[in-house]
């Protein structure tokens, strides 16, 4: 039955970027996965650049998170990791088939330079690692 259900479970994770910018606007990140590959992978990388942004300003983007399997898949834990990078959603703990949650990250640089920072999903179907960049600057 395991098997059965890891072959019919499918996670797609989409990050679409909604900065509140207009040279952001057609940026975004689309991303399969399934638990199978999960099953020969530790994690899943992928990451997500703000760019450059003023210190003491901010720009943002939502990551949705949408079940396409058939199976349950458990959100055990988001968390956010940086100086720098903040975030809040409202993901349940159970993202049932078809079901979307979304995760907003923003960047809010405190000291000029580079800044990086990790968005981990844990999940049933494994954990999924998104790496954050972004450039502070004095305007």
């Amino acid at each position: 039955m395991k098997t059965i259900m890891s072959i019919l479970m499918s996670l797609f994770f989409t990050l679409p970027s909604f900065a509140n910018t207009d040279e952001n606007k057609s940026k975004g990140l689309e991303i399969k996965i399934s638990e199978d590959s999960m099953q020969s992978q530790e994690h899943i990388n992928s990451s997500f650049n703000f760019g450059n942004v003023p210190i003491g300003q901010s720009r943002w983007a939502n990551f949705r998170l949408t079940n396409t399997g058939y199976g349950n898949i458990a959100v055990f834990n988001i968390y956010v990791s940086g100086g720098g990078f903040y975030a809040w959603g409202s993901c349940p703990y159970w993202l049932y088939p078809g079901q979307s949650c979304y995760t907003r990250v923003e960047f809010r640089p405190w000291y000029q330079g580079g800044h990086s920072g990790q968005l981990t999903y844990s999940t049933s179907a494994g954990n999924y690692y998104v790496y954050l960049y972004g450039w502070g600057y004095y305007w």
